[in-house]
C-alpha cells in the first residue's frame, strides 16, 4: 500500500522559515548600514555648504567692510577651542570665530539644517557643533585646506 503526499511536511516548513528569516536579517543589516553611510553623506554635504556661504559671505564682507554681512553670534576663542578639542582639532588661535544657529543658517540660504556650527570667516573653517562626528568616526571639521 501507497501513501498519498497531502502535503509538506513540518520539518521543511521549518527549514523555509529559517532562510526566510536569515534572509530578512542580512537585509535589514544592509538597510542599516545604507541609512548611516546617507546620513554621513548628508552631514558632510551640509557642511560644505556652510562653508561655501561662509567664504562666501566673507568675500562680501571683503568688498563692501561692513561687518554685519558677518552674521552669527561671536564667541570666544576658548569656547571654539573646547568645541574643537572634543573633535580632536585645533583651531588657530588669531582668528574671530561665531556660533551660527538654524536662524542664521536660513540667512546664508542653507533653510532645512537644524545643526549650530562654529565658523572663522577669515580662515574658512567650519565645525558641526550639533553632531561632531559622523557614524564612521569622521569628525565634521572643515577647513579651506581639506
Amino acid at each position: 500500500m501507497l501513501k498519498e503526499n497531502k502535503g509538506i511536511t513540518l520539518i521543511a516548513l521549518i527549514v523555509t522559515i529559517i532562510i526566510l528569516l536569515i534572509l530578512s536579517g542580512i537585509g535589514v543589516a544592509a538597510g542599516r548600514a545604507s541609512v548611516r553611510t546617507a546620513k554621513d553623506n548628508k552631514a558632510k554635504v551640509e557642511l560644505d555648504m556652510v562653508q561655501h556661504a561662509v567664504l562666501e559671505r566673507y568675500s562680501k564682507y571683503k568688498l563692501i567692510n561692513d561687518e554685519s554681512v558677518l552674521i552669527g553670534t561671536k564667541i570666544t576663542y576658548l569656547e571654539a577651542e573646547s568645541i574643537s578639542e572634543e573633535m580632536d582639532r585645533r583651531l588657530p588661535d588669531d582668528g574671530t570665530y561665531y556660533r551660527l544657529t538654524s536662524d542664521d543658517l536660513q540667512l546664508l540660504g542653507i533653510s532645512q539644517d537644524k545643526n549650530q556650527y562654529i565658523v572663522s570667516y577669515e580662515k574658512g573653517i567650519v565645525l558641526n557643533e550639533t553632531i561632531k562626528t559622523t557614524y564612521a568616526g569622521e569628525s565634521l571639521f572643515k577647513d579651506t585646506d581639506q
